[in-house]
C-alpha cells in the first residue's frame, strides 16, 4: 500500500501472509486488481466461519478502493464430505457499514491431493 491510501500496482498478483501464524480469519490473500482481493483458507476443520468482526478489521487496514472480497475455500478432496454446505460469510454491510458498492463471494474449490503438492514451496519460506 502507499500511505494506506490505494494498492501499489506492485502488489497485485503477489501471495501475502498474515504475521500471524494463528491468524483465524485467512492464511493467505492475494490482490487481483486494484480493487479486488481474494482471501484463502484452507478447510481442514469440518466447519469454518469468517467472522464479520475479522473481516471488518481487516478492512479498515486496507483502502476504500477494495470493491470485491472473494473468499476462497480450499477444500482438499478427502475432506469434501464435511463441507457440502457453503460457509458463512458476512453481508458486505457488517463488513464495511458506509460502503456502497461492496460484494463479497465465496468460492470452494475441491484440490486433489496432487494438485496440493504441485502448489508446495519447497525450502524455507
Amino acid at each position: 500500500m502507499e500511505n494506506g491510501q490505494v494498492i501499489a500496482r506492485e502488489a497485485i498478483g503477489k501471495y501475502f501472509l498474515p504475521h500471524n501464524a494463528n491468524f483465524e480469519l485467512i492464511h493467505g490473500l492475494v490482490f487481483t486488481a486494484l480493487d479486488t482481493l481474494i482471501l484463502l483458507q484452507i478447510m481442514i476443520a469440518k466447519q469454518s466461519k469468517i467472522k464479520a468482526y475479522g473481516l471488518r478489521k481487516l478492512c479498515e487496514a486496507l483502502p476504500v478502493m477494495i470493491k470485491n472480497i472473494n473468499i476462497v475455500f480450499l477444500i482438499p478432496q478427502d475432506r469434501i464430505k464435511q463441507h457440502t454446505k457453503a460457509q458463512n460469510v458476512p453481508e458486505a454491510i457488517d463488513v464495511r457499514p458506509d460502503a456502497i458498492a461492496l460484494t463479497i463471494n465465496q468460492f470452494r474449490p475441491v484440490l486433489r491431493e496432487g494438485q496440493i503438492h504441485l502448489m508446495a514451496i519447497n525450502g524455507p519460506f
